[in-house]
C-alpha cells in the first residue's frame, strides 16, 4: 500500500512539475480570434477584382476564407514551428477543403509565416498585410 501510494503521488509531483514548466506561447495567445484582410483594388491595377481573406486561430484549429480574386476555404489544424520576438510560423496540417480549383488532401501541409504587429493589434500574414482582429 506504501509503494502505491509512493508511486502515485511521485507520479503527480513529476506531472505537476512539467505542467507548470508549459507555458503558453505569447505570439499565439496574441493571433486568437478572428482575422480579416481586404483588398479593394488589387495591388492597385484596374482590372483586378478586390480580395478579402478571413483567418480564425483557435487552440491549435484553423479555418481559412478568402472571396473572389482567389478563392480559399479550408480548414485544418496548426503546429507551431518557430516562434521568435514577433514571428510566427506555423505548420498547418489535417486540410479539408480547397484553393481555386484544388482541393486539399489531408495528408498535405503548407506553412504560413505571421508577423505581429501588436501595437497596432493586427498581423501579416504571408505577403498580405494588416489583417484587422475582428474577435478578441
Amino acid at each position: 500500500m506504501k509503494l502505491k501510494t509512493f508511486t502515485l503521488l511521485s507520479t503527480l509531483i513529476f506531472l505537476g512539475a512539467i505542467l507548470a514548466g508549459c507555458k503558453p506561447d505569447p505570439n499565439e495567445e496574441f493571433i486568437q480570434g478572428v482575422w480579416f484582410y481586404n483588398d479593394e483594388h488589387l495591388q492597385n491595377l484596374p482590372a483586378e477584382s478586390h480580395l478579402t481573406d478571413q483567418w480564425l486561430f483557435d487552440r491549435g484549429t484553423f479555418q481559412r476564407a478568402t472571396c473572389c480574386f482567389v478563392t480559399a476555404n479550408y480548414t485544418g489544424n496548426y503546429r507551431i514551428l518557430e516562434s521568435e520576438e514577433d514571428r510566427l510560423r506555423l505548420e498547418l496540417y489535417n486540410l479539408k477543403g480547397d484553393i481555386g480549383n484544388t482541393s486539399l488532401s489531408s495528408k498535405e501541409l503548407l506553412e504560413i509565416t505571421i508577423i505581429i504587429h501588436a501595437d497596432e493589434d493586427t498581423l501579416k500574414i504571408d505577403r498580405a498585410e494588416s489583417y484587422l482582429r475582428m474577435t478578441p
